[in-house]
């Protein structure tokens, strides 16, 4: 529906093919993506070589032009470059529709994925800088590794958050410091935190989504 369209980021092809088969085909394929977030919108098809009527189209719905078993001439060539049009040609419908799928999926928001690493008592604070501290803990629970991400609780309530920049066992630096360990902790934030605050500990990581065909 055109409510749906407005809310998903298209990609706007020009398709042109030698004969109406493939055409047909092509569209078909394309009409087998189903995506919330992203879709294909044709803006102009036809059969036969690329014209400057496609241009128009393909300038005016900022897309591609796509040349299936057709040609562009040196003029409309040139054409497309000095108006920047992306121009794609291709032999097969699988490696056009992959093409699709794969523009598809650059446009797609990454998925991001937070894994919980463990939590610290803060039991001493060595050092208060401008937007950083240093502190002393005890990892109560699970582990904390060198640029985690952290929360900042104190009664319960989260307070802020911040970054673990480093850690230390004595005066050693250290990537990770496991559960049970006493340990220094470096925290870049807004934050200021106090003895017998909680600090947890995160990570965020951002997967790349796949487009599914129907």
């Amino acid at each position: 529906s055109e409510e749906e369209e407005g809310k998903k980021k298209l990609l706007n092809l020009v398709i042109k093919a030698d004969v109406l088969g493939s055409l047909e085909a092509i569209i078909g394929s394309l009409e087998k993506i189903r995506h919330d977030e992203v879709g294909v919108k044709v803006i102009g098809k036809g059969l036969g070589n690329i014209t400057e009527d496609d241009l128009g189209k393909a300038e005016a719905g900022h897309g591609t032009v796509i040349a299936f078993h057709v040609n562009a001439s040196l003029a409309i060539q040139e054409s497309m470059q000095t108006k920047e049009i992306p121009f794609l040609r291709y032999e097969i419908i699988y490696d056009l529709i992959n093409w699709v799928k794969q523009e598809l999926e650059k446009m797609l928001t990454q998925e991001k994925i937070t894994t919980e690493l463990g939590r610290a008592k803060i039991l001493a604070i060595f050092r208060t800088d401008k937007g950083a501290m240093t502190t002393g803990g005890r990892i109560e629970e699970g582990k904390v590794v060198k640029d985690a991400r952290a929360r900042v609780k104190r009664a319960g309530e989260v307070l802020g958050e911040g970054k673990i920049v480093s850690c230390y066992t004595g005066k050693q630096e250290v990537k990770e410091v496991p559960s049970g360990t006493e340990c220094g902790l470096r925290f870049e934030g807004k934050t200021k935190i106090e003895v017998g605050d909680i600090l947890e500990f995160y990570t965020v990581t951002s997967k790349a989504r796949k487009i599914v065909f129907a």
